[in-house]
């Protein structure tokens, strides 16, 4: 502001350079706050380990779920799988394997 009237700019001028430069602040923060929210809902909704969604992101798009089918004719499937053994396979192998198994059938699944 001061380098603009040292230039001679109008008061008037002065102030569109004013609002550009708070439209241009006001853009990145936006930007910065977008990343940090995305970053957030993926701390509270994905298994940092496996990368697989947990039960309250099931419970998020459900709703969402809910919402859109009120105004939108839409065809939707739901898939829920339960892992029998998964704890015998923990308990023999490791954890390692078992989040590597459940890795494994995440990607085949996604496939």
């Amino acid at each position: 502001m001061l380098r603009a009237f040292q230039q001679g700019l109008s008061l008037d001028d002065m102030g569109v350079l004013e609002i550009g430069e708070l439209t241009d602040s006001l853009r990145i923060t936006v930007k910065q706050l977008k990343k940090h929210v995305d970053y957030i809902s993926g701390i509270a909704y994905i298994d940092g380990l496996t990368g697989v969604k947990n039960h309250l992101a099931y419970v998020r798009d459900i709703d969402e779920l809910k919402s859109r089918l009120l105004y939108e004719e839409m065809e939707f499937s739901i898939v829920v799988m339960d892992l029998n053994g998964l704890k015998q396979i923990n308990d023999t192998y490791g954890h390692d394997i078992g989040n590597e198994l459940i890795k494994f059938l995440r990607t085949t699944f996604r496939r």
